[in-house]
Parts: C-alpha cells; structure tokens; sequence
C-alpha cells in the first residue's frame, strides 16, 4: 500500500491531537478516556468525511515517525498522569462528583420535559387563538345577517 501524503498525513495527525484533547477533557479521576483505541475511533470518527482511508491503530501503537511517536507519549505520559490522580484524589471527592453529575443528569431531564410542556402549551395557545378568531368572524357574520334582517323588517 502507498505512503500517505504529506497533507493526509498531517490531517491525520491533526485528527489524533484534537481527538486527544476531547478525550482528555472527558476523562475523570475515576476512569481514563485517553486510550489509544479510543483515540484512534474518535479520530477517525471526527474527520470520517476528510480522510480518505481510516487512521490504523498500528500507527500508534507502533509508530515509525516522530510525529506519530510524540502523539504515543502524550497518550503514555497522559496514562501516568491519570495514575497518580487517581491516588490523590479521595473516595469522598469522587463520590461528590458522581452525585453531582447524577444530580445534572437529573436536572437536564427535567429540563427537557419542561422544554416539551412549553412547545406543547404554546401549540396549544395557537390552536385557541385559530379557534377565537374564527369564532369572532362567525359572529360577526351573524350580527351582519341580524342587521340586514332587521332592516329588512323595518
């Protein structure tokens, strides 16, 4: 298979850095998303349409240029980064933390259901002024009708 060109090769790099970056920032104390298979899936995932074929995970785990070697000991250095937060950070932080985001998760449920009420009420509101309006002209056809009968009479 033929080498890479500078520009896809550079891509791909591009795609590995920012997939390293999103990942770190979605690692906590208690798990590492810093992983090299899921550095290689979100890479590939990120820039699925720009790349013409898939980042290998060889090229990572057994990287040939410096580049490549520099992105494997971000990931490495990362790993013993995690390791030692890991140990420093106590089991009460930690559960503080896991009740603090189920409490979000919570909240944005609620949220949404307040979210779907409103467009609901709204739809609703519509519907109601429709049907005001349309009884407003009924009427005022009837009272048309009433006066010409009663002039009518006259």
């Amino acid at each position: 298979m033929a080498r890479d060109t500078k520009d896809i090769r550079d891509l791909k790099l591009k795609a590995l850095s920012e997939a390293i970056d999103i990942l770190k920032n979605e690692s906590t104390p208690t798990s590492n998303n810093v992983t090299i298979s899921k550095v290689i899936d979100l890479a590939n995932e990120l820039y699925d349409s720009k790349l013409p074929t898939k980042i290998s995970p060889t090229s990572l785990k057994k990287p040939t240029s410096i580049e490549f070697k520099t992105l494997k000991e971000e990931i490495e250095s990362y790993k013993k980064e995690h390791k030692k937060i890991k140990s420093t950070v106590s089991k009460k932080s930690i559960d503080e933390v896991k009740r603090l985001k189920n409490q979000i998760d919570n909240l944005l449920i609620e949220i949404s259901k307040y979210y779907d009420d409103k467009l609901l009420l709204n739809e609703e509101l519509i519907q109601k002024e429709k049907t005001i309006k349309k009884l407003k002209n009924e009427r005022d056809l009837y009272f048309n009708k009433i006066k010409l009968l009663e002039s009518q009479l006259k």
